[in-house]
């Protein structure tokens, strides 16, 4: 007669496991923020304004180089119903500092759903 094979126990399940505790998320404001005389300001994100501005707007934008590239970030900025103690801060900046805070808040718009025609 064969020897009786060994049984090893199962596996123990608790049924009281519970996923481990995490510290909850910082939330971050909605938008872009920039700092003026100690006080931080949020603009509204830039994707906002493209949904309110007219294709012709950028069209003419992008014809205009950089120069219209510029005229569309102050449209934009214009159009996302910011708060005007924001706007104030921002165009109070020297114009190195408010055109470096306009071009990385541009750069922050979602344009996933942008595409280039294919010629």
């Amino acid at each position: 007669m064969p020897p009786a094979a060994r049984k090893t126990p199962a596996p123990r399940k608790p049924q009281d496991h519970k996923p481990k505790a995490t510290k909850p998320k910082a939330t971050k404001p909605d938008g872009f923020t920039f700092d003026h005389d100690g006080v931080t300001y949020t603009l509204p994100h830039p994707s906002a304004a493209l949904a309110k501005i007219p294709g012709k707007a950028f069209r003419d934008a992008m014809l205009d180089g950089e120069i219209g590239e510029l005229k569309f970030a102050l449209v934009c900025v214009e159009a996302v119903d910011a708060a005007p103690a924001t706007l104030e801060a921002l165009y109070a900046k020297p114009t190195d500092e408010m055109l470096t805070i306009l071009g990385k808040w541009m750069s922050s718009a979602d344009m996933s759903g942008a595409t280039l025609p294919q010629s």
